[in-house]
């Protein structure tokens, strides 16, 4: 999975099925490398998906499957607006983490899911930062600081989430299916 933050959402109606729902099309601006083995990426095929906004109301998206050169591993290129194995957008699980949100269209039970694997996944996220942070800046930064990378992302207010997100998964850290880095 490739997440990309530069990209066009189009909409063409020639290419949806019924007249009832729009299908827009995600087009990267950014040219990405497999995360696994750095090969390059080409076009595949696509697939449907779907993301409920803050009001409720739901986006359908054509997405990309990208295969590598290098390793044959197949890849979705995800656009930042999405979170990983999530049917509701960034913005609205980011707002119920933080609990900014005034409306969310998740139900309770979904809710204290979030947040209870986000305390679950909070160290595991915390140390692949660190290792990301290690890696880029060829900086050690001691685990047991009590600066927090993920608090220092999560303070510079809305879109936390999918900048932490984009790190990780385009560096190549796995994505713990249970959440998703969906911290």
């Amino acid at each position: 999975m490739i997440i990309v933050s530069q990209y066009e959402r189009k909409y063409n109606p020639e290419q949806n099925i019924d007249n009832q729902s729009k299908i827009f099309f995600i087009e990267s601006k950014e040219s990405s490398l497999c995360p696994i083995c750095s090969g390059s990426l080409s076009g595949y095929d696509s697939r449907l998906r779907h993301v409920i906004q803050a009001d409720g109301s739901r986006e359908s998206y054509r997405l990309k499957r990208l295969r590598c050169q290098g390793c044959g591993k197949l890849h979705i290129e995800l656009p930042d607006c999405m979170q990983p194995y999530k049917h509701h957008s960034a913005s609205v699980i980011e707002a119920e983490l933080d609990e900014t949100g005034t409306h969310c269209p998740a139900d309770e039970s979904t809710i204290r899911l979030w947040r209870r694997q986000f305390t679950v996944n909070r160290s595991q996220i915390e140390g692949a930062l660190q290792s990301l942070w290690q890696h880029q800046f060829l900086r050690y930064r001691s685990l047991i600081s009590s600066d927090s990378l993920l608090q220092l992302f999560r303070s510079i207010g809305p879109g936390w989430l999918t900048i932490v997100t984009q790190q990780l998964l385009n560096a190549g850290f796995g994505v713990p299916t249970q959440f998703a880095f969906c911290p």
